[in-house]
């Protein structure tokens, strides 16, 4: 018998897939930050969870191609710097209906953030108050551009959701005669934690004042305690207390010192009373606290010698 030999041709039925990565707050393949959407590693796995292959994404896509028949499924094995590992598990089919058509596979990747809170105050002789209205920026670390700037409200806070990178926290505008604050430097990365809270407080410029009596016809100074006086806040329209009475009194050379008085503008006056050898003063002297003042104000307050007249008459 003759033998016949015959070649049969199978054409393989596969099909073929895209994976496009994007970030998960902008869905495009522009990452946040200084984070990169490069880099990306998914794992192709059969339905049964065997491992087919290894897919490296480069510009946010890759291709698989010559998938048999089956079920599938796509899972993160590695994020781009950056981006949270993704858990999820992205399922699929090749099927005799759908093997020729090109299925695409949105994958998505989670920017590390911090939900950033700054309270801004300031410091007041009665304590601490919200700074309203104050402008920060926040930069960028190594090239110091600016990315955002913000005002703070009437609670004298700022919230904002940064992306993944390094930042410097800088402020613009604050109160006049009150410092600024020194700069923030903020690393976000995979240990930030999601909120992250900054307290500042703004110091005033500051002085002391110093009051030296002086003898107003020899220029010379009175060497006489216990003469006092107050010192009236014209602007906040109270007097100043750092004793019980609010009375600050000459020591034995004649002069006082007070402890540091807040931006203001301010007003010395001599309480009415009797003075050895002199006379009570009712003028004022008025002076200003701001950042232009030297760390002590010197201020010379003058009183007349208390002096009378006497009439001989010869008989």
């Amino acid at each position: 018998m003759k033998s016949v030999e015959s070649t049969i041709v199978f054409k393989a039925v596969t099909g073929k897939i895209t994976l496009k990565k994007v970030d998960k707050g902008t869905k495009t393949c522009t990452p946040q930050g200084e984070a990169s959407l490069e880099g990306a590693e998914y794992g192709l796995y059969k339905e049964d969870g065997t491992l087919v292959q290894i897919i490296k994404l480069e510009n946010c896509e890759a291709t698989i191609s010559n998938l048999v028949l089956g079920n599938y499924y796509v899972k993160e094995l590695k994020a781009p710097p950056g981006y949270q590992l993704d858990e999820n598990k992205y399922p699929f089919s090749i099927t005799k209906e759908n093997f020729q058509k090109t299925q695409t596979i949105l994958v998505e990747d989670e920017v590390f953030t911090t939900d950033l809170v700054i309270n801004k105050h300031y410091l007041t002789s009665e304590g601490l108050l919200p700074e309203e209205n104050t402008e920060f920026a926040i930069l960028n670390k190594k090239t110091e551009k600016v990315l955002y700037t913000f005002n703070t409200n009437e609670l004298g806070q700022i919230h904002v959701t940064l992306p993944y990178g390094e930042y410097i926290i800088r402020q613009i505008s604050g109160l006049e005669n009150y410092y600024k604050s020194e700069d923030i430097f903020l690393n976000v990365n995979e240990t930030t934690p999601k909120e992250t809270t900054i307290d500042l407080i703004n110091e005033p410029y500051t002085s002391k004042v110093k009051v030296i009596k002086k003898d107003s016809t020899t220029n010379e100074k009175i060497y006489l305690e216990n003469i006092s006086f107050k010192i009236y806040d014209v602007i906040n329209k109270k007097y100043v207390c750092q004793t019980e009475d609010c009375v600050f009194k000459t020591n034995q050379n004649g002069e006082f010192i007070t402890e540091e008085l807040f931006p203001s503008t301010y007003r010395i006056e001599e309480i009415k009373q009797n003075i050895e050898g002199y006379l009570w003063n009712d003028e004022t002297i008025l002076f200003t606290v701001d950042k232009n003042s030297p760390d002590i104000i010197e201020l010379e307050f003058f009183n007349k010698p208390a002096k009378g007249k006497i009439k001989l008459q010869k008989t």
